[in-house]
């Protein structure tokens, strides 16, 4: 039995809506947090209409489970990726868009980019929260891993030519939010663009 009554279950879940200013476009990203089950989810409207456009995307984090759920509308798939390092847990989010929605459009100077590539699917659903299996009920989901972008040019060379055998194409989004620097030790404000490479 969860340990929140019904009002603390409301004070457990907050919504937000970033305005974001890119320089070239505006739009509206919305973040629902929940501290009783430590989720985070992003929903980021379609505003692109290239070969590489996700159309709408919404992102669920599962802090307990260590599970990242992206589903991307335009690709009528989902991709799960096990990790939720370096994100700010959902108190601290919470921090920073509190203080976010006071400064009013969100313009980011710090970009950083995540590559990931399909290495299998997901068969047992029972490994998802509730939120993940429903929003992905109807659709299939492909398990993806993180590529690191520090690549000498050999394995680059390497990596383009897997890329080619393959057919895989770029599918990229970006969100912004808070990340760790494990320089600074401090959380910053980012946008992060995140590439998964699918079958074209």
């Amino acid at each position: 039995m969860s340990k929140y009554g019904d009002e603390d279950r409301k004070d457990a879940v907050s919504t937000y809506t970033l305005k974001i200013d890119d320089g070239k476009k505006q739009y509206d990203e919305t973040i629902k947090i929940d501290t009783e089950k430590k989720t985070e989810t992003f929903h980021i409207p379609s505003t692109d209409t290239g070969p590489s456009s996700p159309g709408e995307v919404d992102v669920i984090y599962d802090f307990s489970k260590n599970l990242a759920m992206h589903r991307l509308s335009n690709q009528k798939a989902c991709f799960l990726s096990i990790s939720t390092e370096n994100l700010p847990k959902p108190e601290d989010l919470a921090k920073f868009l509190e203080m976010a929605n006071a400064q009013g459009p969100i313009q980011t100077k710090t970009s950083v980019e995540y590559i990931y590539v399909v290495v299998g699917t997901v068969d047992d659903r029972s490994i998802l929260n509730d939120e993940m299996a429903t929003l992905c009920a109807k659709l299939p989901i492909y398990r993806i891993k993180k590529r690191s972008l520090l690549l000498d040019e050999e394995k680059q060379n390497r990596l383009q030519r897997v890329k080619r055998r393959m057919k895989k194409c770029p599918v990229r989004y970006e969100k912004v939010t808070e990340e760790y620097d494990s320089k600074t030790g401090v959380y910053r404000k980012v946008t992060e663009i995140i590439t998964i490479y699918v079958s074209c």
